[in-house]
């Protein structure tokens, strides 16, 4: 019984004693990490110990205490220093004070302020009380754009730019050898140029740019295919044309003559035309927006990709994207026209054929032609285009009153146009046998009722009514006009005339 009693209280006592240790060692702990946190505290809008900006140090210094010493010390940046880019032999000089060089103090602040505030508390105490060495680099910030126009002044003085292969179709498919070309490489040259431009003193920016060579698109080989005509087509534009649509279709046509598709490429109307720009050659000339004519540049480019579409019809292309114009126009037989505009329609065919294709276009004497050549053993495919108008839909006419014109008097708001509906058919026929025939199209040209004002005000001086019997009637429009517009078989939007 006594040392069951003994056994319990040494139990005990060994409990109090551990109880005690656990109690002091917590206690410990917690004034260790009450102290830590007071410490990290301390310096929590501080920049850590050992850390130095180019060599000044920062320690126990704020973001604005930091970037002033440095703006102290670094306030004077190397201006009389110079960028020397030699390329082949000839060296092109740039000077600093073109760039507007200036210390990104700002950055480098908010780095040495950052160094070590990721940490954990441990951590951070631990980088305040023994603190290492922290480096970091004062970055030189200048003007990007400056270098890019350096760069492009060289590029205008050494490139060299290639010269496509050509064949004249008009003397016996002779040919003429491509010549390659040369262009700096500005992509190694700006990544060499951003890794040396610095504030260093006494050494100015050299840098030895390489050439590169630049291949022709279009080589000898690749004419060798092409050796006889396959289609042709020619419409009429100097009966139609005021002289700034006159100019529209000859810049729009020089933009596609001569070019070379080889197979399987796709020919782009707007991507080898181009953005319709005074730059480019293009004048204002009528197109249709909606219903309404108004003017717009390159008006008239309508028949240039029309005739070429007709041309690819009968050189029996795959015709990838095509859209007609909400009205018919004069130019084509109905059905048979391509409208583009930049952005929003295009005219696009692939050369499905296993040899290469060169388009020939033309202007002159009022016309406009397109010419397509390839392997001659295509030659013996010819192709017939037809169309058929299926429904052709009369136009009515809408009257509205108006109070603001005098009695008699009618002012037409929006002109009729008839619609048509139209199928266009290609029948192929190989050594004059018929082999295939294929619907192209089915186009829907939307009818278009007239409105027309009519005026009811009585003329003072007469105090006589006109009678409105006596007006003249508006006569809806014929299959064909000059005015093109750019529509699909579901809506309309803007076009060229």
């Amino acid at each position: 019984m006594g040392r069951t009693k003994k056994r319990n209280s040494r139990s005990r006592y060994l409990k109090r004693r551990a109880v005690i240790a656990i109690a002091a060692f917590f206690a410990v702990f917690v004034a260790v990490a009450a102290i830590e946190n007071n410490t990290v505290k301390g310096w929590d809008d501080l920049i850590y110990p050992g850390v130095t900006v180019d060599g000044t140090d920062l320690s126990g210094l704020n973001k604005e205490q930091a970037a002033e010493i440095l703006a102290k010390n670094h306030g004077d940046v190397i201006s009389d220093k110079k960028i020397n880019i030699t390329v082949e032999g000839k060296t092109f000089t740039l000077e600093y004070s073109k760039i507007n060089p200036s210390y990104d103090i700002e950055s480098a602040v908010e780095e040495a302020y950052a160094y070590g505030k990721d940490r954990s508390l441990f951590g951070k105490f631990n980088a305040i009380k023994f603190s290492g060495d922290k480096k970091i680099g004062l970055k030189l910030a200048y003007n990007q754009e400056a270098v890019s126009g350096f760069i492009a002044s060289i590029e205008s003085e050494v490139n060299i730019q290639p010269v496509n292969a050509k064949i004249d179709v008009n003397s016996g498919f002779k040919i003429t050898q491509e010549k390659d070309g040369k262009q700096l490489d500005r992509e190694a040259l700006e990544k060499e140029l951003q890794s040396k431009i610095d504030g260093k003193i006494g050494s100015d920016t050299d840098v030895s740019a390489a050439m590169k060579v630049s291949k022709a698109g279009v080589t000898a080989d690749m004419l060798k295919g092409i050796n006889a005509k396959i289609s042709t087509f020619s419409t009429n534009y100097g009966s139609i044309s005021s002289a700034a649509r006159a100019n529209n279709v000859v810049v729009a046509t020089r933009s596609i003559n001569g070019m070379v598709l080889m197979p399987g490429e796709t020919f782009s109307f707007n991507g080898v035309v181009g953005q319709r720009t005074e730059a480019r050659g293009f004048q204002a000339a009528p197109v249709i927006v909606g219903n309404k004519v108004e003017s717009g540049l390159g008006g008239g480019i309508c028949q240039v990709s029309s005739t070429l579409y007709n041309a690819c019809l009968k050189g029996n292309l795959k015709i990838v994207e095509r859209v007609h114009h909400t009205f018919p126009s004069s130019y084509v037989p109905i059905g048979q026209d391509a409208t583009v505009d930049y952005g929003n329609i295009d005219f696009r065919f692939t050369n499905s054929y296993s040899y290469p294709l060169y388009i020939e276009g033309t202007t002159g004497g009022g016309y406009v032609s397109f010419s397509i050549y390839s392997d001659k053993s295509l030659a013996a495919t010819t192709c017939a285009i037809t169309n058929e108008v299926y429904e052709t839909i009369q136009p009515t006419t809408n009257y509205t009153d108006d109070a603001t014109l005098l009695a008699g008097t009618e002012v037409t708001e929006t002109p009729a146009h008839t619609g048509y509906r139209v199928k266009v058919y290609r029948t192929v026929y190989s050594d004059g046998k018929q082999v295939s025939q294929e619907t192209v199209s089915n186009d829907y040209y939307k009818v278009v009722n007239a409105v027309v004002k009519r005026g009811t005000m009585v003329d003072p001086a007469t105090q006589i009514v006109a009678d409105p019997a006596a007006t003249p009637t508006v006569t809806p429009e014929t299959p064909g006009t000059t005015a093109e517009n750019t529509a699909g078989s579901n809506g309309t939007s803007g076009g060229t005339l």
